[in-house]
């Protein structure tokens, strides 16, 4: 994930909006330069254009073998995951609540799962609508 943020003084940074860099696509060895355009959510799709990032980056693996193997699971019992339990929680330690506040805006973008929004459950009817 790619967050931008306008940094401030004060005790939050402006969201400008955030995109998705699908590391599996790429191959290693290879210099990429993308414009990736920014989105505000991740569930809600917004008309209004929020800009674009652009990204130089040169991708490499420090062992090929092992990037490719961190596909297979270890264990047979891994692919089986009962979906009630989180099979692996990742965390991301975060020095102070701004710095909390920009990573879970980066990840979920303003529509944080779990807190109720209008423009998401305007998106969520307007999804069903097609399926009807």
């Amino acid at each position: 994930y790619t967050g931008v943020f306008n940094i401030t003084d004060k005790d939050n940074d402006d969201y400008a909006g955030r995109s998705v860099v699908d590391i599996a696509t790429l191959r290693p060895n290879i210099s990429y330069d993308v414009s990736l355009p920014l989105r505000a959510s991740a569930i809600v799709y917004d008309r209004q254009p929020r800009g674009v990032v652009r990204l130089r980056f040169y991708l490499s693996w420090n062992k090929d073998r092992d990037a490719i193997l961190s596909y297979i699971p270890k264990k047979l019992s891994e692919v089986f995951v009962n979906k009630e339990e989180p099979a692996d929680l990742i965390t991301i330690p975060c020095a102070d609540p701004k710095s909390l506040r920009n990573v879970a805006f980066t990840v979920h973008g303003e529509d944080l799962p779990g807190k109720y929004s209008k423009k998401a459950f305007r998106a969520i009817n307007r999804e069903m609508n097609l399926y009807k």
